[in-house]
């Protein structure tokens, strides 16, 4: 009668999240490539997301599964990846997805003088201009409908002077542009 023993666990040569950055994305593909047993071969492949349960994947040695991640709290998230053995021997791979859907904020934004006037500058101050997750990335204005922005320091809080020289007498309207990463 012929035995057979496998202590070695499979292995998987990569594993990748993408976007594997920050992305306000509701869904991320996860690629594999390798996946192998050597001895008594593959028996499953799963995954799970943080402390959720694990999801039977095909058990193939390269694939992609697009994760569906609309149901997820902004921030850092676990991806799991794990390969059984026919022999029951498991490896598990771990890659951190980052979801980032809310806005930047800023708590106060104004523009002086805030009324009439015959000045060719305005003063742009604002303050605590932030993104809680992925981070700010840049700082822009531009006026009324027009496409063109222009570009503020990144600063948290700043007061920058502005000049409208070029505007036409009459109601404007300066937005603000908050980007983050």
């Amino acid at each position: 009668k012929s035995i057979y023993v496998d202590r070695t666990a499979p292995e998987l040569t990569t594993l990748a999240l993408v976007p594997d950055d920050w992305t306000n994305s509701d869904q991320i593909a996860m690629n594999w490539t390798g996946a192998s047993d050597a001895c008594s071969g593959l028996d499953k492949i799963e995954y799970k997301i943080d402390d959720d349960t694990y999801q039977t994947l095909l058990t193939v040695a390269d694939g992609e599964t697009i994760l569906d991640v609309s149901g997820l709290e902004d921030g850092s998230h676990t991806v799991s990846f794990k390969l059984t053995d026919l022999a029951g021997i498991s490896a598990e791979y771990t890659r951190t997805m980052l979801l980032d859907r809310t806005a930047p904020q800023v708590t106060m934004a104004q523009a002086s003088p805030d009324s009439w006037s015959d000045t060719d500058a305005l003063t742009l101050v604002w303050q605590d201009a932030m993104d809680e997750h992925s981070g700010m990335q840049k700082i822009e204005y531009s006026f009324d409908d027009n496409p063109a922005c222009f570009t503020l320091p990144l600063s948290v809080s700043a007061e920058e002077e502005i000049d409208v020289s070029a505007h036409l007498d009459g109601q404007h309207t300066l937005l603000l542009h908050l980007y983050d990463e």
